[in-house]
């Protein structure tokens, strides 16, 4: 079965709630219509029965023929209209009004109803009130009627109105809804249309945002951002793959060059010897790379896991850093390590984090010249622990301080040591996993120093 269009179905949900409103409108309009007449008649019939108890009441003498003469002339009542019978406590009738006989409605004897009620006689649908009413010693029953004909007419003629202008409304909602609903979705077909241009080789370009504060607005700008998003996502992975190219492709050139010098002439051993050992510190380079570039694709990829447990981070920096400080004495540089008496504990990583505290070391020995300091501190609060790495060394520049945890990003005054510029990116993901973050405070020819920090607890 084929699908519905969403603007067909919003259409006919805007046509199913129009028409249920409009019935349950047309409903209550008649009821309102309906409860007024009512009202209205027997607020006629009340000062009706009223006027006649007045007048039976104010005579205890009165003959029939005088009571006839009043009742005649009454200009309230309005004999020639109103339809009025009065019985004595015999059963005779006292008084007929003219109407009654106009009318040809024959004598209605009734029980006295208290509250006016609806009749039918001959044809003749009437707003009927009956009451016993004491005078002159003598219980009369009246009874007045009034015709609500002309009030059913009415109210007939308001109904047909009703039943021909819902449908009307009804058929004009239908086109006005469809066409509503597609000036709405022309601009999601306008989106449509400037997400289908987008080339996966330019992700540049970006959906137009409407100008009205709604939901497609925020469509449009959520989109936007998911187009940014991705831009961001291609262009590192084709900055990555072009770094790591370029990466492997100079010790892999060298090793060729050297394989082809070697391969000219015969040679003695110690030659042979002394191309294999250069080979081999070159090829273990390459593999080392070649391992950082793995973990980073897997840490991407979300296949990269942490095997968590509780941590003595006293004992694992104490370890880390005389792991590192030969480092330092082969440069002449002063090494010191701060530590808490008490043992600082946190759930993490024991090889993941001993691995970012040697990126941090081996950059801290590497950038700091002969004679410079460098210290190792660990300090705690009441919600984390701070490990600091400070040096001495030639410091790092501030435009360059933004792009330092970037891959394969290596300062101006770095570029002439060792390195891929990935430590740096391999720690900051190991401090995201543990819930921390690792930040620098550097200045040039004064030092840097980072801080790493981590939750205390992190189960």
């Amino acid at each position: 079965m084929r699908p519905v269009p969403i603007r067909v179905r919003l259409t006919l949900w805007y046509f199913l709630i129009l028409a249920l409103g409009l019935l349950a409108f047309a409903f209550f309009t008649l009821a309102v219509l309906r409860h007024a007449v009512h009202r209205t008649v027997d607020r006629q019939l009340n000062e009706h029965m009223q006027a006649i108890q007045q007048i039976l009441r104010e005579d205890e003498n009165r003959s029939l023929a005088a009571l006839h003469h009043d009742l005649n002339e009454d200009v309230e009542l309005a004999p020639d209209v109103t339809l009025l019978e009065i019985w004595a406590e015999s059963g005779q009738i006292a008084y007929r009004s003219p109407a009654m006989n106009r009318m040809q409605i024959p004598g209605i004897q009734s029980p006295s109803l208290d509250r006016p009620g609806t009749r039918t006689y001959r044809h003749h649908r009437l707003r009927v009130l009956v009451r016993k009413v004491p005078a002159q010693g003598v219980h009369y029953t009246v009874m007045v009627a009034i015709r609500t004909q002309d009030f059913a007419v009415a109210a007939h003629q308001v109904e047909s109105a009703l039943w021909i202008a819902i449908p009307l409304l009804l058929l004009l909602s239908i086109a006005g809804g469809y066409w509503i609903a597609g000036r709405a979705f022309s601009t999601i077909r306008s989106m449509i249309a400037a997400a289908e241009a987008i080339h996966p080789g330019d992700l540049s370009t970006r959906l137009e945002v409407p100008q009205a504060e709604d939901e497609l607005q925020r469509l449009a700008l959520t989109l936007n951002r998911m187009l940014a998003r991705l831009q961001s996502g291609f262009e590192r992975i084709n900055r990555f793959t072009a770094d790591a190219s370029h990466e492997l492709r100079t010790p892999i050139a060298l090793l060729r060059t050297r394989t082809e010098i070697l391969l000219r002439r015969p040679r003695s051993m110690e030659e042979y010897r002394s191309a294999h050992e250069s080979n081999l510190d070159e090829l273990e380079k390459t593999s080392g790379l070649l391992e950082k570039l793995l973990l980073l694709a897997r840490a991407d990829a979300g296949a990269e896991e942490l095997h968590f447990s509780e941590v003595n981070l006293t004992e694992l920096v104490q370890a880390t850093a005389a792991a590192a400080a030969p480092l330092a004495e082969i440069k002449h540089i002063a090494w010191s390590v701060a530590l808490p008496a008490t043992p600082v504990n946190i759930y993490g990583d024991q090889a993941a984090i001993c691995r970012l505290l040697l990126v941090l070391l081996d950059n801290a020995v590497k950038y700091t010249p002969e004679g410079g300091k460098v210290r190792i501190s660990l300090e705690t609060t009441e919600d984390a622990v701070s490990v600091e790495v400070g040096d001495s060394g030639v410091g790092i520049p501030a435009a360059v301080l933004p792009h330092i945890f970037d891959r394969f990003y290596r300062a101006d005054t770095a570029r002439t040591t060792d390195g891929a510029g990935l430590g740096l990116s391999i720690g900051q993901w190991i401090a995201k996993q543990h819930g921390g973050t690792i930040t620098v405070e550097s200045n040039p020819a004064e030092g840097s120093v980072f801080s790493v920090k981590i939750p205390a607890s992190r189960k």
